[in-house]
């Protein structure tokens, strides 16, 4: 006959409130069935401050300016100088630059007017020189280039002939590849450069081609 556990404590010689102390902890790790928590796809449940915004507000990123005009905006972008999804910017068909301006692209890092500061700003943005013009990264506040990492607001105005100036804003996402960025793992929400379709727009079922950020 098998000896349950039950039996096998009352050889022992404990004083009864030893016996129910090693009695639950027995259930608990019986009920428990694993040492760390992950989800359905076996990824770990990461807790991040700075990241737990990201992707999850009402912000949107596709933009039909006029008929055939559309502008991309991603809502996160990982700025480690891999040639993946390092530059953050409004994507859109350079065939319009001769008609399409954007007069005014800042960042800033809060969403309170009354309490916000400039990260990033450019009076003029050259879709054609992405390296020099976009945003990579780096915070220019208060004069000291610091990567800046997790949630940021951005308004860009745009001039077109036919309907003069628009403005477009939102929040998107600075990525560090570190410990924390796991959790973009299984993140719902997010849009990346990369994931910029044939007609501007972008679509998050594409592969946003990270490899290593998200260890």
């Amino acid at each position: 006959m098998k000896t349950s556990f039950y039996h096998y404590i009352n050889f022992i010689p404990m004083n009864k409130s030893l016996i129910s102390f090693f009695t639950v902890a027995f259930v608990m790790t019986i009920a428990c069935g694993c040492t760390a928590q992950e989800d359905d796809d076996h990824t770990p449940n990461i807790i991040s401050e700075k990241y737990e915004p990201c992707c999850s507000d009402a912000s949107e990123v596709n933009f039909e300016l006029t008929e055939g005009f559309n502008v991309y905006i991603p809502n996160v972008f990982t700025p480690n100088a891999d040639g993946i999804n390092d530059y953050f910017y409004p994507i859109y068909d350079t065939k319009w630059i001769g008609g399409v301006n954007i007069t005014y692209f800042v960042l800033y890092d809060s969403d309170d007017h009354s309490k916000r500061r400039v990260i990033f700003h450019r009076d003029w943005f050259n879709p054609n020189n992405i390296k020099d013009y976009a945003f990579d990264g780096y915070s220019q506040k208060e004069g000291n280039r610091k990567l800046w990492e997790g949630q940021f607001w951005y308004e860009i105005w745009i001039s077109i002939p036919e309907t003069g100036q628009i403005k477009l804003k939102g929040s998107a996402c600075s990525v560090v590849c570190d410990e924390e960025s796991a959790i973009f793992k299984g993140k719902k929400g997010c849009f990346y450069p990369a994931q910029v379709t044939d007609t501007f727009k972008g679509d998050n079922k594409k592969s946003h081609l990270e490899k290593d950020c998200f260890k």
